[in-house]
C-alpha cells in the first residue's frame, strides 16, 4: 500500500474520506491506493489560485466601498446651502 507513511489504519481512513469530501478521484488507482502527493499535487495549486481570486474580489469591494463613501460624502458637501454675508462687515462701514 502506498499509504505506509500514514501509520495507522485511522489516518488512512480519514484521508480517504478526505479525498471523498472533495470528490478527487485518482486516475488509474484505487482510492485506498493513492498517497497524498497525488491529491496534494491538485490541491495546491488550486488553494493558490483561489487565494489570489480571493484577494482581488477583496479588493474590489474595498474599491466600491471607498467610491460610495466619497459619493456620499459629496452629496453631504452639495446639500450644504451657501450664503452670502449681507452688507455690514467692517469693510463695507470703512468704506
Amino acid at each position: 500500500m502506498t499509504l505506509n507513511f500514514l501509520c495507522s489504519p485511522w489516518n488512512i481512513f480519514r484521508f480517504v474520506l478526505v479525498m471523498k469530501f472533495y470528490q478527487f478521484v485518482p486516475k488509474g488507482m484505487k482510492m485506498q491506493e493513492a498517497s497524498p502527493k497525488d491529491f496534494f499535487a491538485f490541491w495546491s495549486p488550486f488553494c493558490k489560485d483561489f487565494k489570489d481570486i480571493w484577494k482581488r474580489e477583496q479588493q474590489k469591494l474595498i474599491k466600491e466601498k471607498i467610491k460610495e463613501a466619497k459619493k456620499k460624502q459629496e452629496e453631504k458637501v452639495n446639500k450644504v446651502q451657501k450664503m452670502k454675508k449681507g452688507e455690514g462687515g467692517l469693510v463695507s462701514k470703512v468704506i
